[in-house]
């Protein structure tokens, strides 16, 4: 019989019932870790956002342009 998931070259045996629950397995534990993703934002870096927040920035054109650190740039 031909179980959804598993080639059909892999004739059935105990070897390959074993790598189908294996996979099966594995595609739980994926299912279970996708439930628990957060997609907003997170800051990982507090000195990164500290000096973010921190930087002088002059609004052209509604780009923002960051002042120093070599990074001025002319339109």
């Amino acid at each position: 019989m031909l179980l959804m998931g598993e080639p059909p070259w892999y004739p059935p045996g105990p070897e390959n019932s074993t790598q189908a629950a294996n996979r099966d397995n594995a595609v739980m534990r994926y299912k279970e870790k996708k439930k628990t993703r957060k997609f907003e934002k997170k800051i990982r870096y507090a000195s990164r956002k500290a000096r973010a927040d921190s930087r002088k920035r002059v609004k052209v054109h509604e780009k923002t342009i960051y002042v120093g650190a070599g990074l001025n740039k002319e339109l």
